[in-house]
């Protein structure tokens, strides 16, 4: 066959496959709008960033052969562990498909888990987390109505951040509470709905409070970086005290909104549909990134934000106030349950189990329920608890058969030692303590010496059950007589006029009974 003629035949067949990927691309650019995967104006190329643009209408057809490419390639080199270099891929496949969900999901996952583990420094494993997160919500920004992004979201924020999993995870949880007490000016939770009141962007403050511009006029950047560091505004600028106010809510509003990636109208959502949450701990976020999900896509797609809402809630109420031994932001620090969220806890629960009925014996809101019951009464909320064990009752008349709401306390507190979990640890043995010195205060000593001596049992068995290494790097248990003189200290000092008759009663029941083997 003559040459000329191969040639053509080449030519040909590459103008037809062409036409073929051309057709294939026009297509999943339809379906994407059809099914509002991402905003039809991106699609159409109307308003997205340049460099997408440009790689989009500079590789036209090649578009989807290079992130096959990319996708194989990375394929080889996550399986040869080779994670730097795989993420620079897949922040190169972002920028030829921005709209692909997926690939931010395969980002944010392996800077979030696989790179974390491969450094020692927290504060480097935490960047690296931070940018996990940034990578998502940047790719919120193409995919709007996709699920799988908020659920990757709250999910970071609930299991890596939230959990104790990662030895690192006292650290990030104290960082995070430092800072943004530090944002928040000295509060677990702002103002939101103040907060969403306020200018979007620098322009539209200066419209509303004009004679500011000539103080933060070309010093934007910098405002917010000194706002993030110190909580206020840098004291050379000379400011009255209404021009300060307004310009740190501003700032305050800025660094949420920019590195907190909070919206405060939503957070106000947040809060009004399920209550006061203390933001300083990472379910909170988990909540409102689940929470987000459940409003932009209420369809079956959400199931697994619906699970985060409930299993944040569950937290929250098991161990969402944080007490810290030295007044400030730290690792050393008391968690107790917040019993105000018990009833939306519940209720968000019992949503989920009624999703995800599988013909089980019984749902994981039938075991919350005896969680509840158990936590409810230990803290002396004996009424809540007797009607949460009514309703326990009525769905699992198995569990409470001819048992007293104490008697299924006790039987379960028994029972569970050695599987508890570090918070939930803390949060029962702190119980038993503030129930001792209320009990000392009110000449009950019999009574206040029991319930130390259960919570040193408890407390000890637990962590002689917990004492390799690992563990003990990772759950930081004081001693118990160290760990029931700070939860003592800080009720003292909230509850001043029991100090003198208390303290010295404890002084003497440590003296006087025997410490249980450790």
């Amino acid at each position: 066959m003559p040459k000329y003629i191969l040639i053509l035949l080449a030519v040909v067949m590459t103008c037809i496959s062409l036409g073929i990927v051309w057709k294939i691309q026009d297509y999943q650019d339809q379906v994407i709008i059809e099914k509002k995967l991402l905003p039809e104006d991106f699609a159409k190329q109307h308003g997205a960033p340049p460099g997408v643009a440009l790689s989009n209408v500079f590789l036209g057809p090649f578009r989807n052969l290079m992130v096959s490419a990319l996708w194989l390639r990375m394929d080889r080199l996550q399986k040869q562990g080779k994670f730097f270099e795989m993420v620079q891929l897949a922040d190169w496949l972002l920028r030829v498909q921005p709209e692909n969900a997926t690939a931010a999901q395969y980002l944010a996952w392996n800077m979030a888990y696989n790179i974390t583990v491969t450094q020692q420094n927290y504060d480097v494993r935490r960047r690296w987390i931070k940018k996990a997160l940034e990578t998502l919500q940047t790719a919120m920004k193409y995919n709007p109505n996709d699920p799988i992004l908020y659920r990757e979201m709250a999910w970071i924020y609930q299991h890596k951040l939230g959990d104790e999993l990662d030895n690192a995870g006292p650290y990030y949880r104290a960082k995070m509470a430092e800072e943004n007490l530090r944002i928040f000016g000295g509060t677990h939770s702002p103002d939101w709905k103040q907060l969403a009141a306020e200018p979007e962007s620098w322009e539209a403050f200066y419209e509303k409070n004009p004679t500011l511009r000539r103080f933060c006029s070309g010093r934007e950047e910098e405002l917010e970086k000194m706002f993030l560091a110190t909580g206020a505004p840098p004291e050379k600028i000379v400011l009255n005290e209404s021009e300060k106010e307004k310009l740190t809510l501003f700032l305050r509003n800025m660094v949420i909104r920019n590195d907190l990636m909070i919206d405060p109208a939503h957070a106000a959502w947040v809060e009004a549909e399920y209550g006061k949450l203390n933001w300083l701990l990472p379910d909170a976020f988990a909540i409102y990134w689940g929470s987000m999900g459940l409003k932009k896509i209420p369809d079956e797609r959400t199931l697994h934000c619906q699970r985060i809402v409930a299993q944040g809630l569950k937290m929250m109420m098991l161990s969402g106030r944080i007490i810290y031994a030295d007044g400030e932001p730290g690792q050393n620090y008391i968690r107790l349950p917040d019993f105000n969220l018990v009833d939306v806890a519940c209720r968000e629960i019992k949503k989920m189990a009624d999703l995800m009925q599988g013909g089980l014996e019984y749902s994981g809101y039938h075991y919350f329920l005896m969680d509840v019951v158990e936590m409810l009464y230990l803290y002396g909320y004996k009424e809540k608890a007797a009607e949460y064990y009514k309703i326990l009752t009525e769905e699992v008349p198995t569990e409470t058969k001819d048992k007293t709401v104490q008697e299924f306390v006790m039987a379960r507190v028994r029972d569970k030692i050695k599987t508890m979990r570090n918070d939930q640890l803390q949060g029962t043995v702190s119980s038993f303590i503030l129930q001792s010195i209320f009990a000392f205060a009110n000449g009950a000593d019999d009574d206040a010496q029991e319930m130390l001596q259960g919570a040193e049992v408890l407390y000890n068995t637990y962590r002689k059950a917990h004492n390799s290494d690992e563990e003990r790097e990772r759950l930081r248990l004081p001693p118990f007589k160290e760990f029931k003189r700070n939860v003592t200290d800080l009720v003292l000092k909230r509850f001043p006029d029991l100090s003198p008759t208390v303290k010295a009663k404890l002084d003497l029941q440590e003296n006087k009974v025997p410490t249980v083997e450790k």
